[in-house]
């Protein structure tokens, strides 16, 4: 099986399973994800060192918005960090490979009268956006999907403008996920049959094995660096290296 069929296959995986969420609410989380709010909040703040990143005295709070500039969120799901980044000050544009969600979230934004969320349907992998266009990228629990992960991550340098960031997450090694994983061929795996969650069953998706492999994905970028998160409050283990950086 080729890539661009496995592709079409997960694609069509994350339609079908947003179209049976419940009516009347957009699909994926609720509140913004703790992670990035905390990236966003913190773009301007110097944490090179300790006493750098608590040198905000006067401006704790006037540090964290009033951004310019737009901002892509990958496989925004919910429209719940869109809101969250556009109350920072940036003019946001989700994709995604569901026609479904799009829908629903632009149901939401309607009924919060919300119309500077710009949202679109995608289908992998070239960005439908012109050179050096946004000041934030990122993407969570989404970019792995990709199966021509290096291309895409390619689009995503071309629309950056200088200095813009990123933020994206993988799943680690330890993520409980990682018991019912099938490794397909090359670079390619494929949640296994008795996933723990029914609804992940099938899909194919990219794997790195460490750190040092996701950082290597974004070598074409500066001041990358790669940090786990890591909880056991849910049932299952959840681990993930978030990759930040600039262009």
């Amino acid at each position: 099986m080729k890539n661009e069929h496995r592709q079409v296959v997960t694609s069509r995986a994350w339609e079908d399973i947003y179209a049976q969420y419940e009516p009347g609410v957009s699909p994926g989380i609720e509140y913004p994800t703790d992670t990035l709010v905390k990236y966003v909040s913190n773009l301007r703040k110097d944490d090179n060192s300790v006493s750098a990143y608590f040198d905000d005295e006067g401006k704790e709070l006037s540090i964290k918005g009033n951004y310019t500039g737009n901002a892509l969120e990958f496989g925004f799901g919910s429209v719940a960090n869109l809101k969250m980044v556009r109350e920072k000050g940036f003019s946001c544009y989700g994709l995604e490979v569901s026609q479904e969600t799009v829908s629903r979230g632009s149901d939401v934004l309607l009924k919060e009268n919300i119309s500077d969320i710009k949202l679109q349907i995608w289908e992998p992998w070239k960005l439908p956006f012109k050179d050096r266009f946004f000041k934030l990228v990122y993407g969570l629990g989404c970019i792995y999907y990709n199966l021509e992960l290096e291309k895409v991550i390619a689009e995503i340098h071309r629309v950056m403008d200088k200095d813009a960031t990123f933020l994206f997450s993988f799943f680690s090694d330890k993520h409980g996920y990682m018991e019912k994983i099938d490794h397909v061929s090359g670079l390619i795996y494929r949640w296994s049959d008795d996933h723990f969650n029914p609804r992940l069953r099938g899909m194919y998706l990219r794997f790195p094995q460490s750190k040092l492999e996701v950082e290597n994905l974004f070598d074409a970028f500066r001041e990358v660096d790669v940090f786990t998160w890591e909880t056991d409050q849910l049932p299952c283990f959840q681990s993930f290296w978030f990759v930040r950086g600039k262009k």
